[in-house]
């Protein structure tokens, strides 16, 4: 038996449980960096490595085969073993769900089964699969769920969506009946969060980071702690964090600083304690009086969306609809 889940946090407990069975972390950070259409497992894993490696996430000499083992590992299964998916409801994990789900709608698994949570009753504040300990993983064993043709049917719509050069159809597929998969709605919305807002250019994100400068954060832990806590599902690790701060302190009228140094500092690491301030242009982007994206530029991926230059097609409106922008 495989079982596949979302990191090693989560991959560690499923391995000193009492289940069995070989267990295989994803790991892949899909809401950040290119995630396009029309590549097979392998070309986009390519992709990926290399997206990884260069956002310092990974070491150089893990590319461009970063994710080989893990491919090899899923290519296997074709047909010859059962499979168990391990997610959760938030954005990060709902992503490598419909990854998975699209690859085995292709290729079946002797038998496929799926456990998906938002809460665990010993959890109060329920962030992740990791959390819990190996008895409470075993204990989730015996809930798992048979996944049924149309949870097949629309991993594979979602996945398409997400990788599409446009927004427009993830925008269409909130519209549809998503309750097969019952938290996919809700982590889609959560992407479409991550666009620039039509006010003030930021997406929710940065918009987070610079509220919680504004009221008293002035670390990078206490930021991604404050920033957590703006979330229902949290879902953004702290390097990735860290990568949107990067993306703030850049450009002509940068939102923050890092103490007194203009720019990004070469050592620039979240442990490396670092004071951040909010700048008088981070001030005017959060009363939206400025223009982030105008203002600095934007180089970003949203799936298979490229968002590049001092003008972007897409804004998100103050009702997180996006439209085209004038």
């Amino acid at each position: 038996m495989l079982h596949i889940t979302n990191g090693d946090s989560a991959a560690e407990s499923l391995s000193q449980s009492r289940i069995g069975g070989h267990v295989l972390p994803w790991r892949d950070v899909l809401h950040e960096g290119p995630v396009p259409g029309g590549l097979g497992l392998e070309a986009l894993s390519e992709v990926r490595s290399r997206f990884i490696a260069e956002a310092g996430w990974a070491p150089e000499t893990a590319t461009p085969g970063l994710f080989e083992a893990r491919d090899s590992q899923l290519r296997v299964t074709d047909g010859r073993e059962d499979v168990v998916l391990w997610f959760e409801a938030d954005l990060y994990d709902q992503l490598q769900l419909i990854q998975l789900l699209d690859w085995f709608a292709e290729h079946p698994a002797r038998s496929l089964n799926l456990i998906c949570i938002a809460e665990h009753p010993d959890v109060p504040r329920f962030i992740g699969l990791g959390q819990l300990t190996p008895g409470q993983m075993a204990d989730l064993f015996p809930t798992r769920q048979v996944v049924t043709p149309e949870q097949l049917k629309l991993g594979r719509e979602a996945w398409a969506a997400f990788r599409a050069p446009t927004p427009t159809p993830l925008v269409d597929l909130r519209a549809r009946d998503t309750r097969p998969l019952p938290f996919l709605a809700s982590a889609l919305f959560r992407m479409i969060e991550e666009y620039p807002s039509a006010e003030a250019g930021l997406g929710r994100t940065e918009h987070q980071v610079l509220s919680a400068l504004s009221q008293g954060a002035e670390t990078f832990p206490a930021v991604f702690i404050a920033t957590q806590e703006m979330e229902s599902r949290p879902f953004m690790g702290d390097l990735t964090l860290w990568t949107r701060i990067e993306a703030l302190a850049t450009g002509l009228a940068p939102a923050l600083r890092f103490g007194t140094q203009v720019g990004v500092p070469k050592t620039g690491r979240p442990w490396n304690g670092i004071p951040l301030q909010l700048t008088s242009f981070g001030r005017a982007y959060l009363e939206g009086t400025a223009d982030f994206v105008r203002d600095n530029g934007i180089d970003r991926w949203i799936g298979g969306v490229q968002l590049s230059g001092h003008q972007v097609p897409w804004r998100r409106d103050p009702e997180n609809n996006l439209q085209i922008s004038p």
